[in-house]
């Protein structure tokens, strides 16, 4: 939980906690992204190669979508743009 800072006597204080609590966390997110130095590249696709959107949450890169490529997402049923959360054609 983020400290509150009204709790702490100055804020050089809150900020040494706030790294503290924090620090952890960020390890985890760079560690989800960030696997042997490399940055997570996700799966590309056409649209006519669309994989199985049955699970939802997966991200993909769809080079050839209406209006230009894009990342997409699954959701559950059909993949969806990221912008607008149309459904990929």
């Amino acid at each position: 939980m983020t400290p509150n800072p009204q709790g702490y006597p100055s804020w050089q204080s809150w900020a040494q906690q706030l790294t503290r609590v924090l620090q952890p966390f960020m390890t985890k997110v760079e560690a989800t992204f960030v696997r042997q130095q490399q940055l997570y590249t996700m799966p590309i696709y056409t649209v006519s190669t669309l994989p199985s959107a049955s699970i939802p949450g997966q991200p993909i890169y769809v080079s050839d979508e209406t209006g230009g490529a894009t990342v997409a997402f699954s959701d559950g049923t059909n993949w969806r743009r990221v912008q607008d959360r149309a459904v990929v054609s």
